[in-house]
């Protein structure tokens, strides 16, 4: 997750690793040299603080024009074992993510952030989600996108973008 703190000795709630928070700093570095106009940001869900999260992009949206945060996409666990697929045990969602995308979406409509949730285009409820479509895998892993899964969201986003700027 992008947790930005000025002081890279200080480690928040002792889960972002030092060279995780000299990383961080170097980016916002690099806006500020860069004078960057546009930031797209997403992330991984399940880290236990989204406020750190919230309280570092509102930091950074006063170095930009625009910040665009694009929602968490569910996560899937597939099978874990031999046993498990064998048998056609089959994976499940973390219920996690539906609650980050909420606490994000309340906590950025306050704010200048624009926050895209797509969350809904995958799942009909907080549980119940595809991870294909046209029998095509929309994820390249537990929860990054496949390019059908980037094609499956790109234009949903972009409207929304759009939407917001004009």
């Amino acid at each position: 997750p992008f947790v930005y703190n000025e002081d890279s000795n200080i480690h928040l709630n002792n889960l972002i690793s030092k060279d995780c928070l000299i990383h961080n700093l170097q980016i916002v570095e690099f806006i500020k040299k860069n004078k960057i106009d546009t930031i797209f940001y997403t992330q991984r869900a399940n880290y236990p603080h989204p406020e750190d999260v919230y309280f570092s992009l509102i930091k950074v949206k006063k170095l930009v024009r625009e910040l665009h945060f694009i929602g968490v996409t569910p996560i899937y666990d597939p099978s874990s074992t031999i046993f498990q697929k064998a048998f056609g045990v089959e994976g499940k969602f973390r219920n996690r993510v539906g609650v980050e995308n909420d606490y994000f979406a309340q906590k950025f409509a306050a704010t200048d952030i624009n926050y895209i949730d797509v969350y809904h285009l995958f799942c009909e409820t907080k549980s119940r989600c595809i991870n294909r479509k046209e029998k095509v895998w929309l994820f390249a892993d537990g929860n990054h996108l496949s390019r059908a899964g980037v094609n499956f969201v790109k234009d949903y986003v972009w409207s929304e973008i759009h939407s917001k700027i004009h």
